[in-house]
């Protein structure tokens, strides 16, 4: 049986939000920027960078002033769990740490901290699989959590293994008979109310309220599709699920669920499922709401919803950490703990600009975790340097990507552009041709002085005159299956042939190399090619683009024999579902570890991304030695996905400061941050990714829509394990084609090729002539 861990699925968690009904000293429309702040209207609008700061140029005099200052507490333990945090009282602010078991109690509101054990918690976690699922402290004292000891499940009706312990501020120890649950489901979050009052969530979207004393269970409402979190008062039970908000009455039992500026709200900027931790109180009927764009005000049956912190400003933007517990204190101040184990607390000071005055624009096409981390991290040491990251591809609006490039090559073109430039996606020759680039040379040989870097990427896109574009991650492309299959395979023709027998000695499986629509297959085989469809001239090459749709088409067709329309027509549904999930961006799904998590094929074509992806692909070696794997060398050898491509601006307006940000990428810290979006160029980061925190051994598994099941084993990757990854990024040299228009172009007319609505020389004739008359522009 599977460790079904909770934290498995916070894998998928891509931003944290809390909700808060009640205390802050903040009257409305005070020291805050409204979202809306058009009275007469209910929606909202997501506050940005350019309405936080659109007056700073403009008016220096009349700068808005007036924000919340982001200030570390003391240091809780040895790097504390801040998931439970609570006011208590007596004016003391106290933390249950679920994962060891220890309250930790400070007297001066998170400056310094005294620990002590909770025996009844401490002793369960040291148990052999034992998870606490939830827990919460009351204001007097009491505690209460629950917990699985995962060992004794044998079956799937989890919540008739889920225990729950009250512990009293006279630390007697109570075990409750609970049935929290008619649907089979276990706890996941538990709160008290100011009087004491104990409310609880399960994992199937139910809000419940436990009575201790006769240990009854009482559902008070359900989530219309699911619950994420939820926060108490005396009056009020506010939740959210989704996009949804839930306001509950608990003196005249009312449900509301149609607050249009909330929902609204939710609905633009909460994009994936929440993790959510909360507090509340009810002396002003206010919501509150943190995210990773800030901390928002909204008073029930209000019209706005109020930033009153941004995120681009503090630790909420950061998307390496995700918010834990938020406190809104009696004096209008807040507390915010995170992921790190770092508490902050947030206070309003009127005599400080509302946006740092000195500023940098940073542009990339796409969201770039990456450089949001970076951003956090240089706020930190340079609170007076306002970072300003511009998107061009937001997803919530109707800005197109021949739209966005454009605008950014006016601006760029006019000596108005941004300081660093992101260049995945965009003409980097071209910018270059143009003399807009600043040379990287020298700033580089000073980074790699002192430290090592894989200087085959970082130096990857070198010309004669100078150095660019400087890559800040990268993907390995590998292909695995079969060693004696695919150790033969080094052209497209091979490849092709591979298939083309592998699918006449096996009908049974689905898909030879999980591809369904002509998309997954041009998607896979450009890893290995990319890069050899354009010549030194910068002209197409017609023989290279021409074999590559040659070979796509068959090995489409080959992917196709004996699929049923049904399961093509689903497939072609989910591939639409993902590219408006990922902005177009499905390059993202092409990892190791999704590909190897399916069980519909034979070979697998993707790129290690991450330790993670690295982990999975030894285990299914582990598994099966008949497997090996090696570089995707097809039309192009040595090839890397370079992420990150950073670039400097030649007509930067402070060329001092955007050349220190431009250091800060490539540093150990930034290197370091686990957003899952590359390896690191960085040789010592990379060689220490074995011993990242989050890598560990353990079980994972999966089953497909019929069943079939495949799990995996994961080790740490041994010494050995990492010097074969490394040597195999050491051999890397060349990068994949990254300009999108390019790409599209290929990928647009390429799956028509294989659609059969055009033929190969048709549209090869149409990629040439679109391709080129872009190259000459």
């Amino acid at each position: 049986m599977f460790r079904k861990k909770r934290l498995l699925l916070y894998v998928l968690l891509l931003t944290c939000v809390s909700i808060v009904v009640g205390c802050s000293g903040k009257k409305s429309g005070d020291k805050g920027s409204k979202v809306n702040n058009t009275d007469n209207q209910n929606t909202t609008e997501n506050i940005t960078v350019d309405t936080l700061d659109e007056q700073d140029d403009k008016d220096k005099k009349n700068q808005a002033m007036g924000r919340y200052i982001e200030k570390p507490c003391g240091t809780i333990g040895d790097g504390a769990n801040i998931s439970e945090m609570t006011l208590m009282e007596d004016g003391n602010l106290v933390i249950l740490d679920t994962q060891i078991g220890a309250l930790f109690t400070s007297k001066d509101v998170g400056d310094t901290w005294s620990s002590e054990e909770v025996r009844a918690m401490s002793s369960v976690l040291t148990s052999s699989n034992c998870e606490v699922t939830s827990a919460a402290v009351s204001k007097n004292g009491d505690i209460f959590f629950s917990y699985i000891p995962w060992d004794e499940v044998t079956d799937k009706k989890y919540s008739s293994y889920e225990k729950y312990v009250y512990i009293a501020k006279d630390n007697k120890k109570k075990e409750l008979k609970l049935t929290v649950s008619k649907k089979n489901s276990w706890l996941q979050q538990a709160e008290f109310t100011a009087d004491n009052e104990l409310y609880a969530l399960t994992h199937s979207g139910e809000l419940i309220k436990i009575n201790v004393s006769d240990e009854s269970v009482e559902k008070v409402f359900e989530g219309e599709s699911s619950l994420d979190t939820f926060a108490v008062d005396k009056t009020y039970i506010v939740a959210q699920g989704g996009d949804i908000g839930y306001i509950y009455n608990t003196d005249t039992k009312e449900l509301i669920t149609n607050d249009s500026v909330l929902n609204d709200f939710l609905d633009s900027t909460i994009k994936e499922i929440q993790l959510c931790k909360l507090d509340v109180s009810d002396k002003e009927n206010a919501i509150y709401v943190t995210c990773q764009f800030g901390v928002y005000r909204h008073v029930l049956n209000g019209n706005v919803m109020e930033q009153l912190v941004s995120g681009e400003l503090t630790n909420l933007g950061s998307p390496s950490i995700s918010v834990t517990s938020f406190q809104v204190k009696e004096d209008g101040s807040f507390l915010i703990g995170y992921t790190s184990g770092e508490l902050d607390s947030y206070c309003y000071n009127a005599d400080v600009p509302s946006v740092p005055s000195n500023q940098i624009r940073v542009y990339s096409l796409y969201e770039s975790k990456t450089i949001q981390q970076a951003i956090a991290d240089y706020r930190k040491n340079n609170p007076d340097m306002f970072i300003k990251l511009e998107i061009g591809l937001t997803g919530n609006d109707a800005m197109t990507k021949t739209d966005a490039i454009q605008k950014l090559n006016t601006s760029v073109l006019a000596g108005d552009g941004p300081d660093i430039i992101i260049l995945d996606g965009l003409p980097m020759d071209s910018y270059i041709e143009k003399g807009v680039l600043y040379d990287l040379s020298n700033v580089m040989k000073e980074i790699e002085q002192s430290d090592t870097y894989f200087t085959n990427i970082t130096h990857a896109y070198e010309k004669e005159n100078g150095l660019y574009g400087v890559p800040m991650k990268f993907q390995i492309p590998i292909v695995t299956g079969n060693e004696k299959e695919i150790s033969k395979v080094d052209t497209l023709e091979k490849l092709s042939q591979m298939i083309k027998d592998m699918r006449e000695d096996d009908n049974n499986t689905t898909t030879i190399m999980g591809a369904y629509t002509p998309q997954q297959v041009l998607e896979r085989m450009e890893l290995g090619c990319s890069s050899s469809w354009l010549m030194k001239d910068g002209k197409m090459d017609e023989a290279k683009l021409k074999e590559y749709l040659i070979y796509a088409k068959d090995i489409y067709e080959f992917e196709l024999e004996d699929l049923s329309e049904d399961v093509i027509s689903m497939q072609k549904e989910y591939l639409k579902e993902v590219n408006e999930k990922l902005n177009g961006q499905t390059g993202k799904i092409l990892t190791i570890s999704t590909q190897l998590m399916s069980v519909d094929r034979k070979i697998v074509i993707g790129n290690i991304n991450e330790i993670y992806d690295y982990q999975i692909l030894l285990a299914s070696l582990s598994q099966d030695t008949s497997i090996s794997y090696q570089r995707f060398d097809m039309q192009s050898k040595y090839n890397f996905v370079p992420n990150g491509i950073v670039a400097v601006n030649a007509a930067s307006k402070d060329m001092e400061t955007t050349i220190d940000f431009f250091k800060t990428l490539y540093s150990k810290k930034l290197q370091e941050a686990d957003v899952d979006e590359g390896l690191p160029v960085n040789k010592e980061v990379f060689s220490n990714l074995a011993k990242g925190k989050n890598v560990m051994d353990h079980y994972i598994g999966t089953s497909d829509q019929n069943g079939n099941e495949v799990s995996y084993h994961l080790t740490i990757p041994t010494d050995v394990d990492m010097k074969a990854l490394t040597e195999m990024a050491d051999s890397l040299s060349t990068p994949c084609l990254m300009d999108s228009t390019i790409q599209d172009t290929i990928e647009t007319y390429g799956e028509k090729v294989l659609s059969s609505e055009i033929s190969i020389d048709e549209g090869v004739r149409a990629i040439v002539q679109k391709v080129n008359l872009y190259l000459q522009e």
